[in-house]
């Protein structure tokens, strides 16, 4: 079993790592198996969730340049959606959070992702790694149509 990656370090498994951590973490780590052959192959991805907060825990107290580090994290997002690497991002409502789930060759190339944020890069946001098993899918557009 794997610890969850923070900003490119491991956590213990079990770690408080704040009250509004993720409250499962699911430590099983799937293979997208595009031959469906069971066996994981060169260039098999697997799902990585990454959850990001602000560190100055809300929008009102950012600066012109932190604002401008978060519309270089969002075009940063959007290239991964487009590079097909991003299934979903979006932001909590009710809290200055954010989640990012996507898929990476390794957990090395995940937490580099992660890093790479340009919020998180410039230290705007912080943002902690889990492996990610997608339990059950919906179709986005019919989801989509009744919001």
């Amino acid at each position: 079993m794997r610890a969850p990656l923070v900003s490119g370090k491991s956590i213990a498994r079990g770690a408080i790592m704040s009250p509004r951590a993720v409250t499962r973490v699911l430590w099983y780590n799937p293979v997208i198996d595009p031959d469906d052959t069971g066996e994981s192959q060169e260039g098999d991805m697997a799902i990585y969730m990454y959850e990001l907060k602000l560190v100055k825990g809300n929008d009102a107290a950012l600066d012109p340049g932190e604002e401008a580090l978060v519309g270089e994290h969002f075009s940063y997002l959007k290239n991964l959606v487009r590079e097909g690497r991003v299934l979903l991002a979006g932001r909590c409502t009710d809290a200055p959070c954010g989640y990012v789930i996507y898929r990476a060759v390794s957990d090395q190339q995940a937490t580099d992702m992660m890093n790479g944020d340009p919020a998180v890069a410039g230290k705007v946001m912080t943002a902690v790694c889990h492996p990610f098993r997608i339990a059950l899918i919906g179709d986005p557009d019919e989801f989509l149509s009744h919001s």
